[in-house]
């Protein structure tokens, strides 16, 4: 990286100001700064995944699907030239990139190039979402809706196919902890989408990670 010709306390202070930059807010300039640092750029139809601070809920997450990403969005530039982050978070809404990334530390993932000719039909089938409630349950239905479950249909109702076909997991050890969050209606005959299958599948390929 361009930053290795760096004398030793010039790399610590940028660290340090990139780490202030998460967390206490960003500009665009900034998170142009962010990018340059890492030598990555945000682009229209990447997914950005985060590992949020959500408890035990997120724990459990990481242990059932084997992966740090509890969480994930779909980036797009706003009719402004803002770049924003599809996400469903509390809802499906839309929020700055720089406010995405200052939760914390995050990994970009690459759609292939069959999936980014797509990126305004699977962007519109997306924020068609909009304003539905996050799905605390995990379902696989039309009300509630989950993070990994708003990528997985918009590019299902964009393409007209599942790329991302949902399934069942192992709950293993976790099932009794996870019936008592989930009132009962997430069970090994559940069937899902987790970030962690967005992330594995053969339609994205890492840029960076830094969780």
């Amino acid at each position: 990286m361009r930053f290795l010709s760096l004398a030793p306390l010039a790399t610590a202070l940028l660290v340090v100001a990139v780490t202030a930059w998460w967390t206490s807010g960003l500009s665009e300039r900034e998170l142009a700064a962010l990018e340059d640092a890492h030598e990555v750029e945000f682009l229209p139809g990447d997914l950005v995944f985060q590992d949020l601070a959500c408890g035990e809920r997120c724990d459990l997450i990481r242990d059932v699907t084997g992966s740090p990403y509890s969480h994930v969005g779909f980036v797009d530039v706003d009719a402004d030239g803002e770049r924003v982050v599809w996400e469903a978070l509390s809802n499906v809404e839309k929020v700055p990139l720089a406010t995405f990334v200052r939760r914390g530390a995050f990994a970009i993932y690459r759609p292939s190039a069959a999936l980014a000719s797509r990126h305004a039909d699977i962007r519109d089938a997306i924020a068609a979402m909009r304003g539905r409630p996050y799905d605390a349950d995990y379902q696989w239905d039309e009300g509630a809706i989950y993070c990994s479950e708003l990528i997985a249909k918009g590019i299902r109702d964009a393409l007209g196919e599942d790329l991302f076909v949902p399934h069942t997991v192992e709950l293993g050890g976790h099932a009794n902890r996870v019936h008592a969050l989930t009132q009962g209606r997430l069970t090994e005959r559940t069937r899902l989408v987790s970030p962690a299958d967005l992330a594995r599948s053969d339609h994205y390929t890492r840029v960076v990670d830094l969780l």
